[in-house]
């Protein structure tokens, strides 16, 4: 074998390799491959020509030479074939170059107009936001007039709490009793503070929570008021319609008897229920009222 028949024997086997990377399913990865073996192989038809002579001349028999010459004919259809979808692609590149720009418009218009509902969302709180912020700047003095008063009381504190031991000695008992105190009373106020804010916190819950009932409530008085009417409506058209049947005897007295006893259930149950609604109301505006007397509720 001779030194380019090794390299080429060589070289095809690196070929084989690196085909078989190829991962399935990856046409991109594929048409890469076979174009640059197309490219690679450029010379290999006037090879391929070659060798039925060779063949002949060499006495290597009609079956050899034939195989070559079908070898041959089958590389020229794959190379039309290649031919052809390289044509196919380079047609079709400016249409999927045209696609990946609408598929990065269409984006770019979804995120925008993602922003426009986010922003239409946001104007229709605008109003309740601006009313909490005037409630909340109504209140402000007030506020910075309890936060002053707790910067100056705890500036005094920390700076009875910067006199050192030596200083303590030199006052008098009373004075150091006082001082004593004043340290005693920061923890204390400390603790007051940490306590104010859970009882806070606990009172937010609770109010949040009342307001949540008084929500359902509303809502279950709304469903009574809406639906009590047409149950006695219902009730009534059933018992004018009993007492038209019992008219005109078309159906049987026991029957009937039975039908009414059944009405007479309905309209007391209705009664019943109607006299547990009202003092529900009464008892769910009476704390309501107290709830509202002693917490912020709108």
């Amino acid at each position: 074998m001779t030194d380019a028949l090794a390299a080429l024997k060589a070289a095809l086997a690196a070929a084989l390799a690196e085909a078989r990377a190829v991962p399935p399913g990856d046409d991109l990865a594929a048409f890469r491959f076979v174009s640059g073996l197309d490219e690679a192989l450029h010379d290999l038809p006037a090879l391929l020509e070659a060798l039925p002579a060779l063949a002949r001349g060499g006495d290597l028999g009609r079956d050899l030479v034939a195989h070559f010459e079908e070898t041959t004919a089958e590389l020229a259809r794959m190379r039309a074939d290649l031919a052809a979808d390289r044509r196919r692609l380079a047609e079709l590149r400016p249409v999927a170059d045209a696609m990946k720009a609408t598929a990065d418009e269409h984006a770019a218009v979804r995120a925008e107009l993602a922003e426009l509902h986010r922003l239409d969302a946001l104007r229709a709180d605008l109003d309740s936001l601006r009313a909490q912020r005037d409630a909340f700047e109504a209140r402000l003095p007030e506020l910075n007039a309890a936060r002053d008063a707790e910067d100056g009381l705890d500036a005094s504190a920390a700076a009875l709490l910067r006199l050192t031991g030596a200083q303590l000695e030199r006052l008098n008992g009373q004075v150091k009793e006082a001082v004593e105190q004043a340290a005693g009373a920061e923890a204390e106020l400390t603790a007051a503070r940490r306590r104010l804010a859970e009882e806070r916190a606990a009172a937010e819950s609770r109010t949040a929570e009342l307001a949540a009932a008084a929500d359902g409530f509303t809502a279950l008085k709304a469903d009574a008021d809406r639906l009590m009417p047409a149950l006695a409506l219902y009730r009534d058209a059933d018992r004018a319609l009993l007492d038209g049947l019992a008219r005109g005897s078309l159906v049987g007295a026991s029957g009937l008897q039975r039908a009414r006893d059944a009405l007479d259930l309905v309209e007391r149950t209705l009664e019943d229920l109607d006299a547990a609604l009202a003092s529900a109301l009464e008892i769910h505006d009476h704390a309501h009222a107290e709830a509202r007397r002693v917490l912020p509720l709108t």
